[in-house]
């Protein structure tokens, strides 16, 4: 897995980065971030190619613990998107992202 601490050792730009939350519906209903899009982690591959993104466009994702994110990177990375990171937590991606927790 890429955490948060690679990625700025990487140089991932976050700012120019699709941030995707991989948890469920009812998870992102008690929290989240604003600016995040909903995909949860089974469904990453086919719903991430349905936005028809470059396979190089910078993506940042997170859940509950950063398991599920994990998954869902190897997901995307089998799938030949190749700049794929995982923030780990809502909690570390708010931190990372400098962005609210919405509830």
């Amino acid at each position: 897995m890429v955490f948060y601490a690679q990625a700025q050792a990487q140089d991932v730009d976050l700012a120019q980065t699709l941030v995707i939350d991989v948890r469920t519906q009812e998870e992102w209903q008690d929290a989240h971030l604003d600016d995040a899009k909903l995909i949860p982690w089974e469904g990453i591959v086919a719903e991430t190619d349905k936005l028809g993104l470059d396979k190089k466009q910078a993506i940042a994702l997170f859940c509950r613990s950063g398991n599920r994110a994990g998954k869902a990177m190897a997901l995307l990375n089998a799938a030949g998107y190749s700049n794929v990171v995982n923030l780990g937590s809502l909690e570390q991606a708010a931190q990372a992202l400098e962005k609210p927790i919405t509830h």
